[in-house]
């Protein structure tokens, strides 16, 4: 899990749990709300060559940087049984010494849900566009012999990629305890840079639970993921068979814990093939000690790749964070994350082949404060990063900071 995923699933759903977007939006019929948003902060890094390294050079390098972000939010209850949302941004990053990085993301999603008036079946359809950029490149090696990173001009060069996809949910309750959930989720990755390999991925899972008792579900689930791209002499695929239960521990603890295996098997165009396998687990719960705290952690394990070839690996993530609602005016955030990659190819350096492991440790304060006028807020925020690697100079740590303010009508 990526930074910008930990701080949307942190800032999004723990926020909306905790207390309600200030404004009430525009609303063009009884049942169509529109909520325009607006967020502009001013920002310092310590370090913006974050896991960027060039041939055996070591990242680093300070810099500001303003951030402005535009979104439009749709709400549309199209009776009792039929909801459609949508939301497309646009948000620009503008460096104050490293102007090359400047760089916008922009994006649209769409989507319904609707359910059948008995509640016994639900249908989630929802698809994706979006212009995105990672905050630094994906090394497959650094070796001074490898032809594919002649592009990067520099340490900090981005990975900029383009991202159609969706998904589709059906959930259908068979009999009063028992009950399926199919779900299968598509996505097509267009990178800019040539050195990057474009890749289709297709996720497919099937979910079988029952009611155990009124505070036990309990589940067995099978995935099957395939991934496409031209450095590959076949489909790699993983798959993965979980038994787990979503637990109500009280009314203010619940838990959601999955364990299993998972083989995975990809056969590269040049190099060596893989066929990996081993334990997974998935693991989320939730804490309520007040109606003014959140506390929650989650974490999973899996096999991925990244941008370049080479960059197959297994990693584990683990997630906690804090949301306290301080007073009506103000609201705490604090959030910790581990992750850990093991490559499975190892990596050509100047000084040879080395077996590669990184460990990334990350660290997030964040204040709100929502003003008189309640559809405007300010923020600070503080973050620290530590990466580690067992590539030489290739470690690093980085700290940021920012202030901004926030607006929704």
């Amino acid at each position: 899990m990526n930074k910008k995923q930990l701080l949307s699933a942190l800032f999004v759903v723990g926020g909306l749990q905790l207390a309600a977007q200030p404004g009430s939006g525009i609303k063009t019929g009884a049942n169509t709300v529109w909520i325009p948003e607006v967020e502009l902060s001013a920002n310092y890094s310590d370090n913006i060559d974050t896991r960027a390294s060039s041939v055996g050079e070591a990242a680093t390098g300070e810099d500001s940087y303003f951030e402005s972000l535009f979104a439009l939010t749709l709400r549309h209850m199209g009776g009792e049984n039929n909801q459609v949302y949508g939301r497309g941004f646009w948000s620009y990053q503008a460096y104050q010494d490293n102007s090359e990085l400047d760089a916008p993301e922009y994006g649209v999603t769409l989507g319904t849900v609707v359910s059948s008036r008995s509640g016994r079946s639900t249908v989630k359809l929802e698809g994706l566009a979006q212009h995105a950029v990672d905050d630094s490149i994906t090394r497959a090696s650094f070796g001074e012999e490898d032809a594919s990173l002649e592009p990067l001009e520099a340490a900090v060069d981005r990975v900029k990629r383009d991202e159609f996809g969706g998904y589709a949910f059906y959930d259908q309750a068979i009999s009063r305890l028992l009950g399926i959930a199919l779900k299968y989720g598509y996505t097509d990755v267009d990178y800019e840079q040539d050195f990057n390999q474009d890749k289709i991925l297709q996720d497919f899972s099937v979910q079988l639970y029952h009611q155990s008792t009124p505070k036990v579900r309990s589940y067995l689930e099978t995935e099957y993921n395939i991934e496409e791209n031209d450095s590959l002499r076949d489909d790699a695929n993983t798959i993965a068979a979980l038994g787990g239960f979503i637990y109500e521990v009280t009314s203010k603890v619940n838990l959601d814990l999955a364990v299993g295996f998972e083989q995975y098997d990809r056969k590269e165009l040049v190099g060596e093939d893989f066929d990996e396998n081993g334990f997974k687990f998935r693991l989320t719960g939730t804490w309520f000690p007040t109606p003014k705290l959140i506390v929650s952690a989650s974490g999973d394990n899996g096999f991925e790749s990244g941008a370049s070839a080479g960059s197959a690996r297994e990693t584990t993530g683990l997630v906690a964070s804090v949301i306290h609602q301080s007073s009506q005016e103000l609201s705490q955030t604090l959030m910790a994350s581990y992750t850990l990659d093991d490559y499975l190819a190892d990596v050509t350096t100047p000084e040879g082949l080395i077996d590669e492991e990184t460990e990334t440790l990350y660290f997030l304060y964040r204040l709100d404060y929502t003003t008189p006028k309640s559809w405007l807020k300010l923020f600070f925020t503080a973050s620290y990063e530590d990466g580690s690697s067992e590539i030489p100079n290739n470690s690093y740590n980085t700290t940021e900071v920012g202030i901004g303010l926030s607006a929704s009508y």
